[in-house]
């Protein structure tokens, strides 16, 4: 399974892996078989901001990182593009940006890309590993990127044959 081919649960709204069987799609939050799930795919937002954790984790922070750590090494490296809105505060007190991609990483935890174990402890898994690879290429594929920046792009060029 990929990202891009994910669904939501009608269950509980977590990630599904989505099987050639429809009848056999997982649902990782419940462990369970779950052949009801709704008809929607991952936003192209939301893909984007998998790809930019995911990315910073594995190739800049070696798999894992606190929060702040994770989010400033984003930020520095230029990997997406910031409008007004994310830079507006939210009531939490957070910018939208950091919020949004806090957010991101609940449902690669609930994907089991990321590690949820450990508090600020912003970890990929093995499945998230051995799934980088393909998100990548099944993103470059579609040929079109909202917030992503070329900074993304050439590091993924640079390093994806590593890992």
């Amino acid at each position: 399974m990929t990202l891009l081919n994910a669904k939501r649960s009608a269950c509980c709204n977590a990630l599904v892996q989505v099987t050639e069987d429809e009848d056999d799609d997982f649902c990782v939050k419940c462990k369970s078989y779950y052949p009801e799930i709704r008809d929607e795919r991952l936003s192209f937002a939301e893909t984007e901001r998998s790809l930019v954790l995911l990315t910073s984790i594995l190739l800049d922070k070696n798999g894992g990182a606190t929060k702040e750590e994770v989010l400033d090494n984003i930020e520095s490296r230029g990997y997406l593009k910031f409008d007004d809105h994310d830079k507006e505060y939210r009531a939490n007190g957070e910018l939208v940006w950091k919020n949004d991609l806090a957010w991101t990483r609940s449902d690669l935890v609930e994907s089991g890309y990321m590690s949820g174990e450990v508090w600020d402890d912003w970890r990929i898994t093995e499945v998230g590993k051995e799934n980088f690879r393909n998100m990548v290429e099944n993103f470059k594929k579609k040929g079109r990127r909202v917030k992503l920046t070329e900074n993304w792009f050439n590091r993924i060029n640079e390093r994806q044959s590593s890992v």
